[in-house]
């Protein structure tokens, strides 16, 4: 058991000091900048960035003042590094689930989707069907987390561990209707939010745009027509 705890710490800070050693590259700093900064030795730098020598609490806070990065970002940066080498396990408990929100809009036959401002470096997809539009919004956003583990930048704790949901947000009431149209039928839609078919088709045709109003009245009855299916029990 020792020997595994052992290894396991030397695995940790041989990492640390690479990530510090990165770090100070990417700040164009040298080794003497650093040690000059902390009041140490060169050699002894080169011996915690090579994961010879560990680093306390203040020696590293010191570290961080040196590089000019602030404390809370680089642990996060540590801890996301760590966990992409497997040798951090993050905790799940007393972390939020999150709701990511994904516009999506009806343009020139395809559904079109962008995350909005919490996710950035994805642009706007594309799909036929809104189920397709769903599970890529689902791949895009694991795919642009591993990719930022693996980069060794910092990822919010719920991101890392999947606790999120997608909140989908149609930007007008043809997309939503286009969206649920394979799986709820005009006539059931205006059964149960009161809106005459007949103009619930004209909205589906982009003949005619609904107000706010009118498209909270459609998602509602969207949503209570969902919960009744999903109640069901035999």
């Amino acid at each position: 058991m020792r020997t595994m705890k052992s290894k396991l710490n030397k695995d940790r800070r041989k990492e640390i000091g690479h990530l510090l050693q990165l770090e100070r590259r990417y700040k164009k700093l040298k080794q003497e900048d650093v040690a000059r900064k902390l009041g140490f030795r060169q050699d002894i730098i080169s011996k915690i960035e090579a994961g010879k020598r560990g680093i306390d609490v203040v020696e590293w806070i010191g570290y961080c003042e040196a590089l000019n990065i602030p404390v809370a970002e680089f642990a996060g940066k540590i801890e996301t590094y760590l966990h992409s080498k497997r040798i951090l396990q993050l905790p799940k408990s007393y972390i939020k689930e999150r709701r990511i929100g994904v516009s999506v809009y009806w343009h020139e036959g395809i559904f079109t989707a962008t995350f909005g401002r919490k996710v950035r470096g994805i642009t706007e997809f594309t799909a036929d069907k809104f189920g397709d539009i769903q599970e890529k919004t689902k791949n895009l956003f694991n795919a642009h987390v591993k990719a930022m583990v693996r980069a060794g930048k910092y990822v919010d704790r719920w991101a890392d561990i999947k606790s999120y949901s997608f909140a989908f947000k149609f930007n007008d009431v043809r997309a939503m209707l286009k969206a649920y149209k394979p799986y709820v039928s005009l006539a059931a839609i205006s059964e149960a939010s009161g809106i005459n078919e007949n103009l619930l088709s004209q909205y589906l045709n982009g003949n005619q745009q609904a107000g706010p109003r009118q498209m909270k009245r459609i998602a509602d009855a969207i949503n209570d027509i969902g919960k009744t299916l999903t109640a069901i029990a035999i």
